[in-house]
């Protein structure tokens, strides 16, 4: 899970902030809103993303510098101390939390319980207990960790599709949404036939001439197949299997965002494909026979979760689509919330566990680990 976060303008530490402060001592909270509390350890995590994310962009121009050589009170991030780029860094986060919890309960919107469960248990076992003593020096419980690390992005989640999904208040119309999608989608079947093969050795060598004119013999009976017989990509694979006496077929079929799709090479040929006209290529030592569908047919496909049925496999969410088109309107839309926040700050606890604390816990911890 990545953390990723805007660029905030330069303000120290001490500088005037834009709610009421002053707190008795209590340092178990760090920042508040109505019912909504987070708790020390929150913030501290906070301070702990920002100071490894401060590390990063400061290593980005000059690879000699790390943790430990890093000054945080001079060295600057886009004009500002490193100590007080890191202070906005984890405040921004903390006051995200605190709106998405308000926006959650504004819009009526919910996690599923069993994902959030699942995905809690996962980063527990792999990102927790693997940095366990350092969380533990620094004041971060499992229960900290979770609601500043794992649960954002599944409330964002959660809201996101409450604002975009069937009914929502930004739901798409279906006119933007089909533009968008017959525009910048695509839809393809492929069917591959690798061209090289291992010695007894292990080392990979080119296929012989033989079963090279067998495959390209076959694949352009499979391009017949689709161009001149009328047949359906499913009789194809079929006929693959029969044909190279194999139980799978190693056939996709594909509707996916043209700009997603990772292999460039295979991307070009598919966008360059004629609509509904099969073809063979070669790429990367593979034989590739590929047809491009009619991505406006595909419109039709177009449902929301909750309409699709358990056994429909050509069904497309819309809010996979919405997704896409709307992910920086979403975003911009939780910024302008964010700086609408009415919100407490804990100054007592903050001072306490301040960026310079957290900075010389991990320092102390990276020496120790370096010395075993």
């Amino acid at each position: 899970m990545k953390k990723i976060f805007k660029t905030a303008a330069a303000v120290s530490v001490a500088a005037a902030v834009a709610c009421s402060a002053g707190c008795g001592g209590n340092t178990k909270w760090s920042f508040k809103s109505g019912d909504n509390e987070l708790t020390n350890g929150n913030w501290i995590f906070e301070t702990y993303i920002g100071t490894m994310n401060a590390v990063s962009k400061i290593s980005e121009g000059n690879s000699e510098k790390n943790i430990q050589n890093i000054d945080f009170e001079k060295e600057e991030i886009e004009g500002s101390p490193a100590k007080d780029w890191i202070y906005m860094q984890a405040k921004i986060d903390c006051k995200r939390q605190l709106t998405l919890d308000n926006l959650m309960k504004k819009y009526g919107a919910t996690v599923d319980q069993s994902e959030a469960d699942s995905m809690k248990q996962m980063y527990v076992n792999y990102f927790y207990s693997g940095s366990k003593e350092l969380y533990e020096k620094l004041g971060v419980s499992e229960d900290s960790f979770v609601t500043a690390y794992v649960l954002p992005n599944l409330k964002s989640s959660a809201l996101f599709n409450k604002l975009y999904g069937k009914g929502g208040e930004k739901a798409v119309s279906d006119e933007e949404m089909n533009k968008y999608f017959t525009e910048n989608y695509v839809t393809y079947y492929t069917l591959t036939y690798n061209l090289k093969t291992s010695n007894d050795s292990g080392e990979s060598m080119d296929i012989s001439d033989e079963q090279k004119d067998i495959a390209e013999t076959n694949f352009r009976k499979y391009v017949k197949m689709l161009n001149e017989q009328g047949k359906t990509t499913q009789e194809v694979s079929d006929q693959y299997k029969v044909d190279f006496s194999v139980e799978t077929a190693p056939a996709t079929n594909e509707t996916t965002l043209a700009s997603d799709m990772e292999d460039e090479d295979l991307k070009k040929e598919v966008e360059a494909a004629e609509v509904k006209k099969a073809k063979t290529v070669t790429i990367h030592d593979t034989l590739y026979l590929i047809y491009k569908g009619d991505i406006n047919e595909k419109v039709a496909d177009l449902k929301y979760p909750e309409d699709i049925k358990e056994d429909d496999t050509t069904s497309i969410s819309r809010l996979s689509v919405a997704r896409n088109m709307k992910t920086e309107e979403y975003e911009d839309f939780l910024d302008k919330e964010i700086d609408k926040l009415d919100y407490t700050r804990n100054d007592d606890c903050i001072a306490k566990y301040s960026v310079m604390r957290t900075v010389g816990i991990i320092k102390e911890e990276e020496k120790k680990n370096a010395s075993k």
